[in-house]
């Protein structure tokens, strides 16, 4: 959600229907950030040591599923093998370049890994009471997610 929402120049060349798909569930993700966590330890009373290896776990099978399922769409659409390695190399320096898409949250994934770390102990993004008001004005998350790419370029 924090890739997403405070950061204009990602969906900056998007139709504008994807961008608010995208914002919206960002700011969505925010509303209930702590649900699963507090079931997790309330509920199924895990502890640290499970919740870690969770969060590792899912950190690296997460991205792993994902660049298995890009491999075969990219090989279906016909892309060759050259054309696939380019749109890769691109892709992964996009995500994990300093300043990319998912080092600037890096933070946000070492506090999980704290002990005594709760989702609420981190604030929601800067930009979501200002989508929230966009969207309470006009009714439909396509403007307010122009609210936000507008706001980005100020």
């Amino acid at each position: 959600a924090e890739c997403f929402a405070e950061r204009g120049e990602i969906f900056a060349n998007a139709d504008r229907r994807i961008r608010a798909l995208y914002v919206w569930h960002a700011m969505e993700e925010m509303e209930h950030k702590a649900v699963a966590y507090d079931v997790m330890q309330k509920i199924a009373r895990v502890g640290y040591f499970t919740r870690v290896r969770a969060m590792l776990l899912v950190g690296g099978l997460f991205p792993f599923h994902t660049f298995r399922i890009m491999r075969h769409m990219l090989r279906v659409d016909g892309f060759s093998r050259w054309q696939r390695a380019k749109i890769w190399a691109k892709g992964l320096w996009w995500l994990y370049k300093p300043g990319g898409l998912l080092t600037p949250v890096l933070g946000s994934f070492l506090a999980y890994l704290k002990p005594g770390f709760h989702p609420w102990q981190q604030a929601v993004v800067p930009s979501y009471q200002r989508w929230m008001d966009a969207l309470a004005r006009t009714g439909d998350p396509v403007p307010a997610g122009d609210v936000l790419q507008q706001a980005s370029r100020a």
